[in-house]
């Protein structure tokens, strides 16, 4: 994703799910292009790797938040990283907590949904966000498609042709969010 654009953000930990999300991440770009993005899959050499997650974080309008086994993370003294504000995985999550932008936990079996109490308070909103499950088995094609075909995905589909409206219009993607903005744009052009 560059810079200047908008899209899906895939958040995952790499030391629990690499290599699932990373098929994720090729079967949902060939959907979307370049508008997904995946961490070194999206980085260029020489990039700045906590600028780029950070500015994409920060500006993407959905978020696929990919949970396995191990998402929480273990630090050498025993402490959770999740726990920690300078873990790379709570610092992608935490701008996305916002009602702006759509964040989807996506479980990867057996994986659960973590439960409002075992997160921090800044990302406890995690907790209430519908999650979809990728099973890594024969069922692994037809769960990565519900991902795909989710409103979430389907959302960001049409984002460039609403963004192309809200530009006419002089108004923001951001602005349009909300469903009456939408509904009053849609009525006025």
């Amino acid at each position: 994703m560059r810079n200047d654009q908008r899209g899906v953000f895939i958040s995952y930990r790499r030391g629990d799910t690499r290599d699932i999300t990373q098929c994720l991440y090729k079967r949902i770009r060939q959907q979307f292009g370049s508008a997904v993005f995946c961490d070194v899959s999206s980085f260029c050499a020489g990039d700045d790797f906590r600028q780029q997650i950070l500015q994409a974080a920060d500006n993407c309008d959905a978020m696929l938040v990919v949970i396995g086994q191990h998402w929480f993370g273990c630090n050498p003294d025993g402490s959770r990283r999740i726990d920690d504000p300078n873990d790379w995985v709570f610092q992608e999550i935490n701008p996305a907590i916002d009602p702006n932008i759509t964040v989807l936990p996506v479980l990867i079996h057996p994986a659960r949904h973590p439960a409002a109490d075992e997160l921090p308070a800044a990302i406890r909103e995690l907790a209430f966000r519908e999650s979809l499950t990728i099973y890594n088995d024969r069922q692994f094609e037809s769960s990565v498609r519900t991902v795909i075909d989710s409103r979430v995905v389907r959302q960001e589909r049409h984002a460039g042709s609403l963004e192309r409206l809200a530009l006419r219009a002089g108004r923001s993607l951001r602005t349009l969010r909300q469903p009456f903005a939408l509904t009053a744009l849609l009525s006025a052009v």
